[in-house]
């Protein structure tokens, strides 16, 4: 046990190698395009202004409320969708890294969340331009997003971890995760807004765990207040997810060159 806590250790402190795989694959995706890492930013805003202004409409919400809720909100889920999907995959792509060099094997997960969060950084640009179009001030407390994201990272790491280790040996395993997070879209407080007064809707969010990841970075951006009990909850999930992927690896740790 105390061999993988050190080769996880190392991933991390192997920062440099991982940073700038991560950075690399940033330019590697966009080589050749004119607009590159933008066309994402631009996706997100087509679908945040279109789905935006036509569920104010339907569910009756003034537009500069509902505007950055959904803004903000889908930019945050993409950061996580984005990491999850592709946990699935992550071993099994990179397969011959993993026979042929010597590398931690968190590496390739934290190269991962170093391409995701410069996508995230990139479509902050698009909450700014959610808040100045609908005239709406950040909260006071709106440092505290940066917190939401570091507790994020922590939350996916272990995640990724996990499910690109089940992954690995059972191939089915990670389409059953993309369908529920298809599901689970719908279930978070996304394109719709909570309400205090709806039972169902207060028990979605209360065990729904993609609820507080969310909330722990929109919350700060959209919201004069904030509720501190989320970041425990989240730091709570951060500890639950990453001993769940540090217990996979011990049991993978030798198998996992056989099942790739």
């Amino acid at each position: 046990m105390d061999s993988a806590i050190k080769e996880i250790l190392s991933g991390f402190a192997d920062w440099r190698r991982w940073a700038w795989l991560g950075l690399y694959d940033v330019k590697l995706q966009n080589r050749r395009s004119f607009v590159g890492t933008w066309w994402s930013v631009l996706s997100n805003a087509i679908f945040v202004f279109g789905v935006g202004y036509l569920f104010s409409y339907l569910m009756d919400r003034p537009i500069e409320v509902f505007l950055p809720h959904i803004g903000a909100g889908y930019i945050v889920w993409q950061f996580i969708l984005g990491n999850v999907s592709q946990a699935g995959t992550v071993f099994v792509s990179y397969q011959k890294i993993i026979l042929e060099a010597l590398l931690p094997i968190n590496t390739l997960i934290l190269r991962g969340l170093v391409t995701s969060a410069i996508q995230l950084a990139m479509s902050a640009w698009l909450i700014a331009a959610v808040l100045v179009y609908t005239q709406v001030l950040p909260g006071p407390f709106v440092y505290l997003a940066l917190a939401g994201v570091v507790l994020n990272l922590a939350v996916l790491h272990g995640a990724m971890l996990f499910i690109a280790i089940v992954s690995a040996r059972f191939r089915d395993f990670r389409h059953l995760v993309d369908a529920g997070m298809r599901l689970v879209f719908f279930l978070t407080p996304i394109i719709w807004m909570p309400n205090p007064a709806d039972e169902t809707r207060s028990m979605l969010m209360a065990f729904n765990p993609f609820y507080y990841m969310v909330e722990v970075i929109r919350a700060p951006i959209v919201q004069p207040t904030v509720q501190m009990d989320l970041y425990a909850i989240v730091l709570g999930m951060a500890v639950f997810t990453n001993l769940a992927g540090l217990v996979a690896f011990l049991f993978a740790r030798r198998r996992l060159v056989y099942w790739l």
